[in-house]
Parts: C-alpha cells; structure tokens; sequence
C-alpha cells in the first residue's frame, strides 16, 4: 500500500481487546498513525513488558497465583507520536440510533438490583477473575441478581432494562460491550477503576457516568449498597452516561475526532 500510494495518510486500526500494542513494530515503517479504542494514559506503558503479555495478565496472574513470563512486544518508542485515538464500542452498528435525544430510561420501577450475567470461561487468569467477580457478587447480601444461565440477546437487554445496576468486570481488554448496553438501557455502571486509560468519547468518569471498584472487587459491596441505597445518585449517574453517548451519536463530534485522516502526511513521516 505504501508502494502505491507514497502520499496516501495510512491509519492502521489495532481491534485487539487487550491495551497492548503487539503489531506496532510490524507496522510502524509503514503507517502514518496507529488507531485503537483505548490507549493507557502514560503512554510509555505501552512500552512496558507486562508478564502474560499485558497489564491485566500480569495484575491478575499476581492476584490469584497464576505465574507467567513477561512479553515484550518490543514496541518501537516511534509509535508513541502516531497513537491515536479512535471511538470505542459506542459507535457500532447496533448502538447507532439507540440513543435518542431526552429519552434516558428511568430508574423508577426496576425490579432487579443488579445485572451480573457474566461468561467465565477462558485462559486460566480470565477465568479465575471472572470467577471471583461472580462469587463476590453471589455474596452480596439482600441482593437480587440474575440468573447464571444463558439466554438469547433480546432477553439480556430486557432483563438489563429492568436492573438498577449493571457490574462489568474486565474481559481481555478493559472496555466491555456490556458498557454501553448498561448506559443504553439506563443501568448504573459498577467496573474496576478506569482512570488508567484514554478512550474516546470519555465515557468512564468516577462518580458522574460510572462507579469504580477495585480490581480486587475488595469494596463491591460497599459500592453496590451505597448505589441502591440513594436513588438520586442512581438517576443521575443514568442521565449522565445515557447523554454522554447521545450527545457523541447525534453531534458532529466524530468527524472532527478523525479528521486528522485527511490531512497531509505528517512530515516526520
């Protein structure tokens, strides 16, 4: 592609759930900018060798024991200037046009305290984390939860509208699908601290879009009891999230986010 188009601007998008930067030195001779849905805040942690390959391989495997090798990815410190931002989850096609100007959902009514339908199937430290979450949360005491069996995905979303709470562990990567689709239906989100991270719309604010726990879930019940004990935190943290991500769908916002595609090539190129 280079070859070709010697002036073209090439971005190239990692989609890897993980906030590692494993293809960059593959690529870097080539592009002009690297996209991806998250990046860490000091960018030279992307430089860092975590052990099992990236940051929550290496948290977790010292939290529940699981012992690994670092991974270096060897990413070239060149990349650093070319990294940026592109949308996450929010833009794909099921949540476009789902988020209506003024229509958040209401809190009032909800029968369910807490959505928790989680898979837990995967490498041992995904497992053993995923595990863990699902055991705290099955503690929780006077706590209503869903049910642990699967179900098609029109009956998630309705059982999600139905909850006052959503709790979205990590996965392989930091962002979740079930993000959204709590800030969709007007579920409060409870996840492990983000201030770790870029994203783009920044959609992971403490205590006005989501309530952080620790990545230990060491204080999930003191969260999950404060949250369904105040209503009006619960309705504010709603409308927060739920216009965050209309106002990103219904505004202009993204074009001008990744209008630096269509400018000259940089020169340091």
């Amino acid at each position: 592609m280079r070859e070709v188009n010697p002036k073209a601007v090439i971005g190239f998008l990692d989609s890897y759930a993980a906030n590692d930067l494993r293809l960059a030195k593959a690529v870097d001779p080539y592009i002009d900018w690297y996209l991806k849905k998250s990046f860490f805040k000091e960018r030279e942690q992307h430089l860092v060798a975590f052990r099992g390959d990236t940051n929550l391989t290496q948290y977790y495997g010292d939290l529940y024991g699981i012992s690994a090798e670092p991974v270096d990815w060897q990413v070239p410190s060149s990349i650093l200037a070319k990294l940026r931002l592109s949308p996450n989850f929010l833009t794909a096609p099921q949540f476009l046009g789902h988020f209506p100007k003024g229509q958040v959902p209401e809190q009032a009514g909800r029968a369910l305290d807490m959505q928790t339908r989680l898979g837990k199937k995967g490498t041992p430290w995904y497992s053993a984390m995923r595990e863990d979450a699902l055991q705290r949360t099955n503690a929780l005491p006077g706590v209503t939860r869903s049910s642990a069996e699967r179900v098609n995905y029109k009956v998630y979303m309705d059982e999600m509208r139905r909850s006052r709470l959503c709790f979205s562990p990590f996965g392989y990567g930091e962002l979740c699908w079930r993000d959204i689709e709590a800030f969709q239906t007007g579920a409060v989100l409870i996840k492990p601290d983000m201030d770790h991270l870029d994203t783009l719309p920044d959609l992971y604010v403490p205590e006005e879009t989501y309530l952080p726990v620790k990545w230990d879930f060491s204080d999930l019940e003191d969260v999950v009891q404060r949250a369904l004990a105040d209503d009006d935190l619960r309705q504010r943290l709603a409308i927060n999230a739920y216009e965050r991500c209309a106002d990103y769908l219904s505004g202009t916002s993204f074009i001008s986010d990744m209008s630096f595609l269509f400018e000259p090539r940089p020169h340091q190129i």
